[in-house]
């Protein structure tokens, strides 16, 4: 639940709002602050437990059979990503651009040498 949903904290009670998807509409509920904190907690997951975040056709045993018919049923053409070289993939493992720093070095060399 985000910062923005809340919109009251009185002695122990927690005022917020969410969406009822059945109706459509927007409601306000109150709860104490010890079930808010429990409804927060159902959420956390377990240590070295994962999120499973796709279904259907999505799941990794089916994508690549099933989601090309996606594509064909929606009539969309498959747009593979370009793979990044070498120097993007350096620069996001380390954190830094080693030619940047490769460049300055051999310029600090002409220098003194």
């Amino acid at each position: 639940m985000s910062v923005s949903r809340l919109q009251h904290y009185c002695s122990g009670a927690v005022s917020h709002h969410y969406l009822d998807h059945r109706t459509g509409k927007h409601k306000r509920q109150t709860l104490s602050q010890e079930e808010m904190i429990g409804r927060y907690i159902s959420h956390v997951l377990a240590r070295h437990f994962k999120m499973v975040r796709y279904s259907g056709f999505l799941t990794n045993r089916k994508r690549g059979t099933l989601l090309p018919l996606v594509y064909e049923a929606l009539l969309q053409a498959r747009e593979k990503p370009e793979k990044p070289g070498f120097a993007v993939l350096i620069k996001g493992f380390l954190g830094t651009d080693r030619m940047h720093s490769l460049q300055r070095s051999a310029a600090l060399c002409r220098r003194s040498g």
